[in-house]
């Protein structure tokens, strides 16, 4: 993903920014030592590194990264606010291997899987929004999709479900879902047998129930990467 360390050591000092209780002061520290473009890229890869090796953690280090933009003592860089670099840089991360080799297994190391849980996380947190996400979301809702496009959208509604439904929450220009009509879809892609995983059919069948229920805040689940694959348990 990437060639070179923006500066000396960085692999090694985000790395373990990344690792600790609370990375906000030590990813600032590093960000106002070195305020480039580069870093705040690398930084953001490093990110993707740590939630790809504990992501039972992911909220926890997304909201880190939310953080870390809105602080009074986040650097400038150059003349733009560091918030909006890291919600512009990190959205072209996602879904980008979507259509290459072979997806359909439902396994942890799925890319497509994977960053539906980015993508769902950084709704979730207020991250960034865009319309490549909640594409993503729809084509998993389409009858001839593949089971990960089916299960990736299931991650998403069920890590955020507003963000399908409220305007307010979801990516600009993008025009909000009724819960019911996600609902009628969802129940569709499920008499058409297009899940084959035990495991990938109880998230299924919870994102139905989520969108019957509205897709209400407090009914999302957090953890359903952990109920999709129970063996990351072990990992956190």
């Amino acid at each position: 993903m990437y060639t070179a360390e923006a500066f000396p050591n960085a692999f090694h000092l985000f790395h373990q920014a990344f690792a600790t209780s609370d990375p906000v002061p030590s990813l600032l520290h590093l960000l106002k030592e070195h305020p480039t473009y580069d870093v705040v890229r690398d930084m953001l890869y490093y990110y993707i590194d740590a939630v790809e090796e504990k992501p039972l953690s992911g909220e926890h280090l997304t909201s880190a990264l939310v953080r870390v933009g809105q602080s009074l003592d986040a650097p400038l860089i150059g003349t733009a606010p560091l918030r909006g670099i890291i919600a512009n840089e990190v959205k072209d991360t996602y879904f980008m291997y979507a259509h290459l080799g072979d997806i359909d297994e439902c396994v942890p190391k799925n890319p497509y899987l994977f960053d539906s849980l980015l993508s769902g996380l950084a709704l979730r947190c207020n991250l960034t929004a865009h319309p490549g996400q909640m594409g993503a979301i729809l084509h998993g809702l389409h009858s001839d999709c593949r089971e990960a496009f089916l299960i990736g959208t299931c991650i998403q509604l069920l890590l955020c479900g507003r963000a399908v439904v409220d305007e307010r929450a979801g990516p600009a220009g993008i025009r909000s879902m009724k819960p019911e009509t996600i609902a009628k879809k969802l129940k569709a892609q499920k008499k058409a047998r297009i899940v084959k995983s035990t495991n990938g059919r109880h998230v299924l069948d919870l994102a139905i129930w989520h969108a019957e229920n509205g897709l209400l805040p407090e009914n999302d689940r957090p953890d359903v990467w952990a109920l999709l694959f129970p063996s990351s348990s072990s990992e956190a």
